[in-house]
């Protein structure tokens, strides 16, 4: 489907149920951008009202004129298929903790462009796994991989493993068909352990962040659904709010000291107040 095509069906829905010009605005918007966009760009960018934006990317993306890469974000056929490519993982690192290492034992294979590799190591009784694949998997590669290596630590061990700590792990989204102008690569420290670069490949870019935080399966699904912006802002949240803690946690201690200090404040004055009755009565 091209744009002008797309536009013009969005026109005869609108006009058949006697709608706005706002779901042509925002069709039209999402069809001509190289890059994914948020109800709140898209609102900003056709001055649209925010929930309105939001109900019209519903009814496009029902009809099937435009797509959803990730969760709250939207971007056309075009762009998906030849300049977009949704947020991929590679590097990925997890463990298995406090289960017993009979003997260092280590696996290796490769599906694919996927290699995995699972060590079982004697002296912290850990069982690491590492999931490589430099083209980047997405959530479903990703989940199948992680399956795969959960297999393969459970076989050797002869029962079910306990929970996944997620060390390390690298994002990716690539933007092919660009280039980066006088420069071929960009990094820049993030939040919470986090590396972010910028850098040219033969086809394109590819803007890469480089997690070096455990994390549970649930982040890396947050991660998955929301990219690494969303992930940034959760964990900005998280910081601020053990930031808040610490401040709520002082707070008590010094209304603590100062309770005491009224306490002994009140208790010499009730007793300053005795020795000048008692000096008056003489």
């Amino acid at each position: 489907m091209t744009v002008s095509d797309a536009v013009t069906t969005c026109n005869s829905s609108c006009n058949s149920c006697g709608g706005s010009n706002s779901e042509h605005k925002i069709l039209e918007l999402i069809m001509t951008s190289e890059i994914e966009l948020t109800p709140a760009e898209i609102a900003q960018k056709t001055h649209v009202n925010h929930s309105t934006v939001r109900s019209a990317a519903r009814r496009l993306l029902e009809k099937g004129q435009i797509l959803q890469p990730y969760r709250g974000s939207y971007c056309s056929q075009i762009t998906h298929g030849m300049r977009f490519a949704p947020l991929c993982v590679h590097n990925v690192c997890f463990t298995v903790e406090n289960v017993t290492v009979g003997e260092h034992w280590v696996h290796e294979e490769t599906v694919g462009a996927v290699k995995l590799r699972v060590i079982f190591g004697v002296e912290r009784d850990r069982v690491s796994c590492f999931v490589s694949c430099d083209t980047g998997m997405d959530r479903n590669a990703c989940q199948f991989a992680i399956k795969r290596c959960v297999e393969i630590a459970e076989g050797r061990l002869g029962h079910k493993i306990g929970e996944l700590v997620l060390k390390t792990l690298e994002a990716n989204k690539d933007f092919v068909g660009c280039r980066l102008d006088g420069v071929t690569y960009l990094t820049v420290q993030g939040l919470s352990d986090t590396i972010e670069r910028v850098y040219q490949k033969a086809d394109g870019v590819r803007h890469e962040a480089k997690i070096s935080k455990s994390m549970g399966l649930a982040e890396l699904e947050s991660l998955f659904q929301g990219g690494i912006a969303q992930y940034n802002v959760t964990q900005a949240n998280f910081v601020m709010i053990q930031e808040l803690r610490k401040v709520v946690e002082t707070q008590k201690v010094l209304d603590a000291h100062v309770g005491e200090l009224t306490k002994i404040t009140q208790a010499l004055f009730e007793r300053q107040l005795k020795q000048d009755d008692g000096n008056g009565g003489r």
